[in-house]
């Protein structure tokens, strides 16, 4: 009996740590890596690699144009929460969360972390609920 209960206090410890390491992710991991977004294998159309970097609060999303790389940026910060407005004071201070708050001109995105490794990344758009893949790995130019 005594078995029983160890083991279930172990079981539940060990999914308790594995469920609070998928809901909270380090900046660390995101960022200084280009992350190239993955087409579908049914897209028809051949796309230029395109994607996107994170640097120390900073969104840079990227397209190259031949052999010329165009950027544009945005301010971003982790949340533990799906924050529903921008709060500017946690750019560059707020590291750890599983959800990516970004200030555009048009208003905010909430992208919840699915999956993040050290060469793939996961993330589901609360606009329009569409899962995006990305991978460190460049496709071909």
């Amino acid at each position: 009996m005594k078995k029983n209960i160890i083991i279930i206090l172990i079981t539940i410890f060990c999914t308790s740590i594995s469920l609070y390491a998928q809901s909270n992710y380090s900046s660390t991991m995101l960022e200084g890596k280009d992350w190239y977004l993955l087409m579908p294998n049914e897209y028809p159309i051949k796309r230029p690699p395109q994607g996107v970097k994170y640097v120390n609060g900073t969104k840079v999303s990227f397209i190259y144009d031949g052999a010329k790389r165009v950027e544009a940026t945005a301010p971003y910060y982790l949340s533990s929460t799906p924050d529903k407005t921008f709060d500017q004071s946690k750019v560059g201070k707020s590291t750890t969360g599983k959800y990516i708050i970004i200030l555009y001109n048009d208003g905010i995105a909430c992208s919840e972390i699915l999956r993040l490794t050290s060469t793939e990344l996961r993330v589901k758009n609360h606009w329009n609920n569409w899962v995006v893949g990305f991978s460190t790995t460049c496709p071909d130019k």
